[in-house]
């Protein structure tokens, strides 16, 4: 974690955390395996430069940003999709409910960080966000 930017050490900890709790939860049904390889990835977060994912995408097919773009768009939008789709139709107790939800909520913060812009070290692109959730709230 002593390479990593500054920025993104409380990212790269939270999501070792998150990883711990996965590893909890499936060793409950005997699973453990499958996190080995989530924390093997966590180590391609090390490297100095990792280039982006629309990046790779531009090399890998020969297209240009914008294509790339619109690929990603189509896949987030599918996933949504997908994830709502999984969320309706759970069965009870497959998984811990509190688990699923915090990991939904992480995928809602990429969505609302990365939607148009890179949120995370442009902070002006999630400012509205942010005034509304902690200045403004709705009242419960």
């Amino acid at each position: 974690m002593d390479q990593l930017p500054k920025y993104m050490k409380s990212v790269y900890k939270a999501l070792l955390n998150l990883y711990d709790e996965i590893e909890r939860e499936m060793a409950k049904q005997e699973r453990t395996y499958a996190v080995h390889y989530l924390k093997e990835v966590a180590e391609e977060l090390k490297v100095r430069h990792m280039a982006t994912g629309v990046e790779c995408y531009m090399k890998q097919h020969g297209v240009s940003k914008l294509e790339a773009v619109d690929e990603f768009y189509e896949r987030i939008e599918n996933a949504w999709k997908d994830i709502n789709e999984e969320m309706m139709t759970m069965r009870p107790a497959a998984i811990s409910k509190d688990l699923l939800m915090r990991i939904l909520n992480y995928a809602r913060l990429h969505d609302v960080g990365y939607k148009n812009d890179d949120g995370y070290t442009q902070a002006e692109c999630v400012k509205d966000h942010v005034i509304a959730l902690f200045v403004d709230p709705i009242p419960v």
